[in-house]
């Protein structure tokens, strides 16, 4: 649930999230890193689940009002080894 909305969506900008996760309610706090007006748009995790999380989001023109959505997903799960064990069978 996005806790703060309204925030402008700009370069810098920070907007916080109650996420939950495993039956966990927990704040995460994201940073806004990159926005390039209809082509992409790239926000980290500041604050949160993961030891690492950052999101892009890149949008292509494919003619006739269609528009190709990719989403790269880039994370590190807390607690070393045992984390990236969990995430695998998780």
């Amino acid at each position: 649930k996005w806790q703060n909305p309204g925030v402008d969506l700009k370069p810098g900008s920070e907007f916080l999230f109650l996420m939950e996760r495993f039956g966990v309610a927990q704040p995460v706090r994201f940073r806004v890193e990159k926005m390039v007006l209809g082509n992409s748009f790239s926000y980290q995790q500041v604050d949160g689940f993961f030891s690492y999380w950052s999101h892009t989001i890149k949008l292509e023109d494919h003619g006739q009002g269609e528009t190709l959505v990719t989403d790269l997903i880039e994370y590190e799960m807390p607690f070393g080894l045992l984390g990236r064990v969990v995430d695998d069978f998780w």
